[in-house]
């Protein structure tokens, strides 16, 4: 497995806010407080986000030394998910993974989708930025193929629902 780049979160999250501003989101801003809860509120501060548009989490999780399944890490990528699931419908929800690769060759985020699809709400949608290549990826799945395991594709990072 090739060395990977090491990127800090902090790092991350200004390449993905960046990403975001040149790609229909001007207004993005850094640690955006959204308030959310199943009853009482209290604010969230999402890594960045417009309030009452747009929500965005960004996770610098990597594979373990040994090429293990970092559950804590995955544990993290829920409570993601649990978060935009709390969100209203009119929020646009992006979740940023900074690409990890195991010795197999499987990103962490593809992983992810693999084992916790059931996690994921329908109208997240979830990127990878590689930092070999300064480019990210759109992932998407669907559950067509009448199984337990989500069918998963790959392709350009395209922004939908974007906001003035």
């Amino acid at each position: 497995m090739a060395q990977q780049k090491q990127i800090s979160a902090k790092q991350f999250e200004g390449l993905v806010l960046d990403f975001l501003r040149k790609n229909g989101f001007p207004g993005a801003m850094p640690q955006c407080k959204i308030p959310l809860g199943a009853g009482a509120k209290k604010p969230h501060p999402f890594d960045a986000g417009i309030p009452g548009k747009l929500a965005v989490e960004c996770k610098t999780n990597t594979w373990r030394a040994n090429g293990g399944v970092p559950s804590a890490k995955v544990s993290n990528m829920n409570e993601a998910m649990y978060y935009f699931h709390l969100l209203p419908a009119r929020y646009a929800k992006y979740f940023f993974a900074l690409k990890s690769v195991n010795t197999k060759g499987e990103t962490l985020l593809h992983h992810y989708i693999s084992h916790h699809h059931n996690l994921i709400p329908g109208d997240v949608r979830l990127f990878e930025y590689d930092p070999q290549t300064g480019q990210f990826s759109g992932y998407a799945f669907d559950m067509s193929n009448g199984g337990d395991t989500p069918r998963i594709s790959v392709g350009k990072a395209v922004l939908t629902r974007s906001v003035q």
